[in-house]
């Protein structure tokens, strides 16, 4: 049990909680149930453990129609999805936003890159082949 109610079901990965199932009757409208889902995400008590709180990813389904949000985007949006997201997936998209890219803004008249970002383990990029070698 949640501290927010029953999750229909309860997603893990590698035994850690990473999303919960908010189900529903074939034929039920899923817009609007977010805020259901979204309870749930939130209300996770403390064991089984989860990769984030609250959690990251929700669902809603019908078994014909599944809704999907990313709590990882900055602004989680509601949408379709044809299927659920393998577990593989998920866990990319948990690390993934643990360890985010960071881009740099090129200058696109400017003959000079900004510097390289080091690799995970500190190792560094190797610089571009020049052209004409």
């Amino acid at each position: 049990m949640l501290k927010t109610g029953f999750a229909d079901y309860l997603l893990l990965v590698d035994g850690q909680a990473i999303g919960a199932v908010e189900a529903k009757k074939a034929g039920t409208t899923l817009i609007g149930v977010e805020p259901q889902s979204k309870k749930y995400g939130e209300g996770l008590p403390d064991l089984p453990p989860a990769w984030h709180k609250p959690l990251p990813f929700l669902y809603e389904s019908t078994g014909h129609e599944t809704r999907f949000t990313n709590n990882l985007d900055p602004k989680p949006a509601s949408r379709r999805v044809f299927t659920f997201h393998r577990p593989e997936t998920l866990r990319a998209w948990v690390a993934a936003a643990q360890n985010p890219v960071v881009i740099h803004k090129v200058d696109v008249g400017s003959r000079t890159l900004p510097p390289q970002s080091p690799l995970p383990g500190g190792k560094q990029q190797s610089p571009p082949p020049r052209r004409g070698s």
